[in-house]
């Protein structure tokens, strides 16, 4: 009785710090986001057409392939981009602040015949 007590005490408290990330599904145009090469890790990357500081990178390091999703929206990169707040001075973006955005969704991005989940990873010299 007192293990029941003890599980019905503490429920609310494991299942409320659990969060659901929201999914983001970005197509690839080459307009804001293209294919990559990572030399150093030897593997294939997402990165942003303009990187406003050649101290700070940022990159989408692919995580998985998946394949017969069905995406409920298709979002452009420039609207996300507008979404996280880091245009700044002449449509320059902060990558940092990019980064910290993506990296609070589950990032998907759509290729021609596969989709690509990936992480936002920012790298300072």
């Amino acid at each position: 009785m007192k293990k029941i007590f003890l599980v019905i005490l503490f429920l609310p408290f494991i299942c409320f710090s659990q969060k659901v990330k929201d999914t983001l599904f970005i197509k690839l145009d080459g307009k804001y986001l293209k294919k990559g090469f990572d030399y150093t890790e030897k593997e294939h990357i997402f990165v942003f057409k303009d990187n406003d500081n050649s101290a700070e990178f940022t990159s989408l390091s692919i995580t998985d392939t998946l394949y017969n999703l069905k995406p409920t929206k298709i979002y452009c990169m420039n609207t996300i981009i507008k979404k996280s707040g880091a245009y700044y001075d002449n449509d320059k973006v902060r990558n940092y602040d990019l980064a910290v955005y993506l990296n609070k969704h589950i990032v998907i991005i759509i290729e021609k015949k596969h989709f690509t989940k990936t992480v936002a990873i920012t790298e300072i010299e």
